[in-house]
């Protein structure tokens, strides 16, 4: 937490990986399309904000726990909608 009470939120929808497509992201480089390819860069994305509260859509398990990992200051909830759920992970 900041000083003074304040706080900063990140909300992301990382698109898992089951939802991708070449032909529904046409204008994407298929590089970026790639499974390892996105985790990596979702993983320094979220890593570089430095927020209080991160909110991820479609979080898959494994990506939590490359998230955990990567925060260990922060607790962490996932709630699942078959292979994907909600994080939550707050410091």
């Amino acid at each position: 937490m900041k000083p003074g009470g304040r706080f900063t939120l990140m909300s992301w929808n990382v698109l898992d990986d089951a939802y991708i497509t070449e032909s529904m992201y046409p204008l994407c480089d298929p590089d970026d399309l790639r499974g390892g390819v996105r985790r990596a860069r979702v993983l320094d994305r979220v890593s570089s904000l430095d927020a209080d509260v991160i909110t991820l859509q479609e979080c898959s398990a494994d990506l939590l726990e490359a998230l955990r990992a990567r925060l260990p200051d922060h607790c962490v909830a996932r709630t699942t909608c078959g292979r994907t759920g909600l994080a939550v992970l707050v410091r």
